[in-house]
């Protein structure tokens, strides 16, 4: 039979390890497409008549009022998505959307710059650049990290983010922008191509174990 002091150890080491295991080890779930054989993710085409087409993804229609837009249906927190982009022009990626891609965040990339937008709306914005940052190129390997309120941009395998968003310096009343999905946005003729979205799950059910774990120590210790 146990001891007070040793249950109460066993307690803490519980909590610990759930603790431990609820922030270095979550299981990721990857989504990939290459287009070679069509569109192998469901896209969802809200707007832009998009393609997939020799080996690329593109929209038919492209514009920016209303900003096209052809998401993932999933919910996504903190993510990692990688894309190519070839023959740059006019477009981007979405972050944290909401389903109809009418609100959400933006990566805007042009061949000589590149920066954020958080809209509510989109044909009318607000159209406010955050993080513009320049740079030169028509194709471009590009990385976006969502992690909590910060989104940061890495562009052609570099270490050192290009671009970064806080999302708690900016407010807009009546729109949450801590999830939601990941699309592509067109403007221009510019293809996507090896698409990857790695998404990390809240560790809800280790950080309730760890929870419960510290929950019986104190009840001993009363």
């Amino acid at each position: 039979m146990f001891s007070s002091g040793t249950a109460c150890k066993r307690a803490i080491m519980v909590a610990l390890l759930a603790v431990s295991a609820s922030t270095t080890a979550p299981a990721a779930i990857v989504y990939t497409d290459n287009f070679d054989s069509g569109a192998q993710l469901p896209w969802e085409n809200q707007r832009g008549n998009w393609v997939a087409g020799s080996g690329a993804y593109y929209a038919g229609s492209p514009g920016n009022v209303p900003v096209t837009a052809s998401l993932l249906p999933y919910d996504v927190t903190d993510f990692v998505a990688e894309v190519d982009i070839a023959g740059v022009a006019d477009g981007g990626l979405w972050a944290r959307a909401d389903s109809a891609g009418t609100a959400g965040v933006m990566l805007i990339l042009h061949s000589y710059n590149i920066y954020w937008h958080v809209i509510t709306d989109p044909s009318s914005g607000p159209w406010t650049p955050y993080g513009t940052q320049s740079w030169a190129g028509s194709s471009v390997h590009v990385k976006l990290t969502a992690a909590g309120d910060i989104l940061t941009a890495y562009l052609d395998g570099a270490t050192t983010p290009i671009t970064t968003l806080d999302l708690s310096t900016i407010s807009r009343p009546g729109y949450d922008y801590s999830s939601g999905r990941f699309g592509l946005y067109s403007n221009s003729s510019q293809t996507f191509d090896n698409v990857s979205l790695t998404v990390v799950p809240e560790p809800a059910t280790m950080a309730l174990l760890a929870l419960g774990g510290l929950s019986m120590l104190r009840r001993r210790r009363a």
